[in-house]
């Protein structure tokens, strides 16, 4: 009896990881999905539209499904380049986010950033004492790698703020180069408006995720 219990309990731990490996890759896949192949799937089309062409993606009429395959490979490939350039943005976000901040939600900001400064390099300290690892490794770095780690609620909050506003980046991105391919055109107009907003809302989620973070590197200290 006793080892048909721990056979069942261990069947059971299995394939509750299983469910949860499932879920994690499920959830990478729509980030994905979000932040790389619908930008560049966007652009493409964008180009497409622009030029009246049909972009080379009409190869072969023998094979059904080919266009598809060739169009969502060159789309997530072109998603793929646009997302390493809007990862740039992020330095210069850096550079003003106190900026972005107001009120009381600022102070708030400021204090925890001093305690989950102070609790990394504590932490960091006591693992490789005398090393220059606290200075090499930000906050934001640490407290996302801790926090997922040992908090799956903080760390669910954080990537669905995080998908979000790569989404907002990436889309920042491609909504430029429509603007500069446009020119002065009506459509041209259209994606520069298009842009700003995108812009602020990819600032505002991303300073919502900073600020999450923060609170919930000092909620995970007490």
């Amino acid at each position: 009896m006793r080892i048909g219990f721990e056979r069942t309990m261990l069947l059971g731990s299995i394939e509750s990881v299983g469910q949860s490996m499932k879920q994690q890759d499920l959830l990478l896949s729509f980030r994905d999905l979000l932040a790389v192949f619908v930008p560049g799937a966007v652009l493409l089309y964008a180009l497409t539209a622009i030029d009246n062409t049909s972009l080379g993606f009409r190869i072969t009429r023998l094979v059904p499904g080919v266009d598809t395959i060739v169009f969502a490979a060159l789309a997530y490939g072109l998603g793929s380049v646009i997302y390493a350039i809007g990862s740039g943005l992020d330095f210069i976000y850096d550079i003003f986010e106190p900026k972005l901040l107001r009120g009381q939600r600022r102070e708030r900001f400021a204090c925890f950033a001093s305690i989950a400064t102070e609790a990394k390099n504590r932490a960091l300290d006591a693992t490789a004492p005398g090393s220059d690892l606290p200075a090499l490794w930000s906050n934001k770095s640490f407290w996302a790698d801790y926090l997922r780690r040992t908090c799956p609620a903080a760390s669910a909050e954080l990537d669905r703020l995080e998908g979000t506003q790569k989404f907002f980046r990436t889309f920042s991105v491609v909504l430029l180069l429509i603007t500069c391919y446009s020119g002065h055109t009506i459509q041209g107009a259209a994606a520069l408006a298009a842009l700003l907003v995108c812009i602020g809302f990819y600032a505002a989620r991303r300073a919502e995720w900073s600020y999450r973070l923060l609170k919930w590197a000092v909620l995970s200290n007490l």
